[in-house]
């Protein structure tokens, strides 16, 4: 059976629309919290709904504006998200094509220390948005070298050093271990527009050894 695509305003064009082209409506879903829903375990859901799948997703369907986010997990039925915390009520949840999934990659290397622009500050540069407009729904951040005395709290802003787009800090507090943003993503700050600039602020590191060597991982979703 083929399946209809959704375009982003809801209009369909041609015939028989690609799915690799379009947003797809998954109808059956039961919202369980502000990161996770469920879905019918079955072979077809297993794919629809695999790791690193962007959603996007609305409180009334057919009405106002989407949300988006990207999924972290699938487990038997329950998939488990990243990006803007889920809508109570649930009412539209749609899957993004894999073309709609970009990635910025953020390194920093050697001691980082508690200051704005972080970027600027070691690497003497700034960083840029090069891609179009999309929504940043996730971070996933690391250090080679982890802080001692005190955890390594970082802040990804854009555009303005305080334009915030997470709600809370990323606390990268082991070495070499992946902390991804969860649902602390702010939808008030999260779209971000060609050309605009990152600022990485780093509000506590260690007092005896401050950390090092950061990687941060920016996910963007294309509308």
């Amino acid at each position: 059976m083929s399946k209809v695509g959704i375009l982003r305003d809801g209009v369909l064009s041609g015939e028989n629309p690609s799915v690799e082209d379009y947003y797809t409506n998954r109808p059956d879903f039961t919202r369980l919290s502000t990161s996770t829903f469920s879905v019918t375990d079955n072979a077809e859901n297993q794919a629809a709904f695999k790791a690193g799948t962007a959603i996007a997703y609305r409180t009334t369907a057919g009405s106002g504006a989407f949300l988006y986010g990207i999924i972290k997990s699938y487990s038997s039925g329950t998939v488990t998200i990243m990006g803007v915390s889920l809508p109570d009520p649930l009412g539209e949840l749609q899957t993004v094509p894999n073309n709609k999934v970009i990635t910025a990659i953020i390194q920093i290397a050697g001691e980082l220390t508690v200051a704005d622009d972080q970027i600027k500050v070691i690497m003497k540069t700034g960083f840029y948005w090069e891609q179009g407009e999309a929504y940043l729904v996730a971070l996933r951040g690391w250090v080679e070298t982890a802080a001692a005395g005190a955890d390594l709290n970082i802040m990804l802003a854009r555009n303005t050093v305080s334009t915030d787009i997470l709600n809370s800090v990323l606390n990268l507090a082991q070495a070499t271990t992946v902390v991804d943003s969860g649902i602390t993503i702010n939808s008030s700050n999260y779209r971000v527009s060609f050309n605009e600039k990152f600022f990485l602020n780093v509000d506590q590191i260690g007092s005896s050894t401050p950390g090092s060597d950061l990687t941060v991982n920016v996910i963007g979703v294309m509308p």
